[in-house]
């Protein structure tokens, strides 16, 4: 996980100050790319022309959804990271927590161990050295910069590759993976604990839907979840993760001004 942290988050511009008196390096790199091809390629009938004209905007609209989720999702999370980390850490002590408490009563009356309250225990120790981790390889650069930012742009601009990817996989990871994940265990989780409280009731709707809550589809699917965003904070989780979205794109930064401009 060190290797992650090795890169600087720079920022690219022209001698921009970020935070409280913390001066960082800047560095302002120009790529040109000339990529000549010539691709000789098949008429193409009328019919399908028309289909990949009706497509085309579609396609582009989807595109610029998907960009502008990950710029304004990654400023908003850069700048609430450490209440976000917080939060979801106590999320997952009190799973753990919830989870022990009902073995050891099952145990007591029972003498047995179920599978499921063995699983979420398992899966909330897992989440909290997940998220330990994840909060651990979280720059202290991306929440300064973010702060000094006026607008989502200007921070997604006014960094280098690098500090775009780390800052793209703590948003997605920590919303949609230790997030989420979170919230589908605690579905069990309180299911169980509210079958504690109504044993004994008649069944009805709200005892179906206990039943339905505390099913393994919600704790397989929180499952993998969890287990991808922590595997995504490893040395080979973030190979991974910049072979896959590596250089975020940037088409949009050239008219967008530097930090305090």
């Amino acid at each position: 996980m060190s290797k992650i942290r090795e890169n600087s988050v720079s920022v690219n511009g022209d001698g921009n100050a970020v935070g409280d008196g913390n001066q960082l390096t800047v560095i302002k790199n120009e790529h040109h790319n000339h990529n000549h091809k010539h691709n000789h390629k098949p008429s193409r009938t009328s019919g399908s022309s028309s289909s990949s004209d009706e497509a085309a905007p579609i396609v582009f609209g989807l595109g610029f959804v998907m960009i502008a989720a990950c710029v304004v999702g990654s400023y908003f999370f850069a700048l609430h990271a450490q209440a976000v980390y917080a939060a979801l850490q106590l999320v997952t002590g009190a799973e753990l927590l919830a989870a022990l408490w009902l073995m050891y009563l099952t145990f007591d009356e029972e003498g047995t161990l179920k599978p499921k309250l063995m699983s979420m225990a398992l899966l909330s120790t897992l989440a909290s050295a997940g998220l330990f981790g994840a909060h651990a390889n979280y720059r202290e650069e991306l929440t300064a910069m973010a702060q000094a930012a006026k607008t989502a742009t200007q921070f997604w601009c006014g960094m280098n590759d690098y500090g775009r990817e780390l800052s793209l996989l703590h948003m997605v990871t920590g919303i949609a993976g230790f997030g989420l994940g979170s919230m589908l265990l605690a579905a069990p989780t309180g299911a169980m604990l509210a079958e504690r409280v109504f044993v004994g009731a008649a069944n009805g709707k709200g005892w179906n839907l206990i039943e339905r809550l505390s099913s393994w589809g919600f704790i397989v699917f929180g499952a993998v979840l969890l287990l991808g965003a922590a595997y995504m904070h490893t040395v080979s989780g973030w190979e991974t993760w910049t072979s896959t979205f590596g250089n975020p794109p940037t088409f949009f930064c050239k008219n967008v001004p530097a930090y305090g401009r």
